[in-house]
């Protein structure tokens, strides 16, 4: 699914650290929700609205499981959209490379955290 990629990073894609600091945009005080740290790029909001999108999608398809494959930040976005937190509450949570989260929804329709960032199968 294509609302599953990563934070779109617009025209610093494919470059190094050091390259995109020199065309990034000035970090606000605040409303970093909103901020377009490149030209191109996508903010914090679109791609916590894509992610919402894409999981609106998986659970309409009503299927017993799901795997979701993606990166850090749209872990951040998933997991925030999982558990219904507002946008504006700042928080985070960690991914290594190819670590295990896993999701569920319980015996009464709560919405879980079973693993986060686990490195056993």
């Amino acid at each position: 699914m294509p609302k599953l990629r990563e934070l779109n990073n617009g025209d610093a894609a494919g470059m190094t650290l050091s390259e995109a600091a020199r065309i990034q945009n000035p970090e606000p005080k605040s409303g970093l929700l909103d901020w377009r740290p490149y030209t191109n790029a996508e903010t914090w909001r679109e791609m916590t609205q894509r992610t919402a999108s894409a999981l609106a999608n998986i659970q309409s398809r009503e299927v017993e499981t799901a795997i979701v494959v993606g990166h850090g930040n749209f872990g951040q976005a998933l997991i925030q959209t999982w558990l219904k937190l507002p946008l504006q509450l700042e928080v985070s949570f960690r991914f290594d490379v190819a670590s295990i989260t896993e999701l569920r929804t319980n015996d009464w329709d709560e919405r879980e955290i079973v693993r986060l960032n686990s490195h056993h199968a």
